[in-house]
């Protein structure tokens, strides 16, 4: 559970390609960086060459999650999230926060 927004929001890696931000209430606020054709594509979460052999997908994008795992933040509200792939791949979401200070 993480306070952001002046809000607590708590975040769920989803065996489906997004991170989905819940509530306190478990209810939906958003998907972030969802990728709806990665879970249906064959060989997933990776990639079957056209020789048969199982490879690193090339489906990952900035902007999208394929295979998200495991999720961790730190100190200084970073959120981490840990994909399973060939390779694995972890990938940092800085927090900004000028964006959202309120000067009053």
């Amino acid at each position: 559970v993480f306070k952001l927004l002046s809000a607590v929001l708590c975040f769920s890696c989803s065996v489906l390609s997004s991170l989905s931000i819940l509530d306190l209430d478990d209810k939906l606020v958003r998907y972030l960086f969802p990728d709806d054709l990665a879970a249906s594509s064959e060989g997933w979460p990776n990639e079957i060459s056209e020789s048969g052999l199982i490879e690193r997908t090339s489906r990952l994008g900035p902007e999208r999650f394929n295979s998200p795992h495991g999720i961790t933040v730190d100190e200084s509200g970073n959120i981490y999230v840990a994909e399973w792939l060939i390779g694995g791949r972890l990938t940092k979401l800085n927090v900004c926060r000028s964006r959202f200070n309120n000067p009053n």
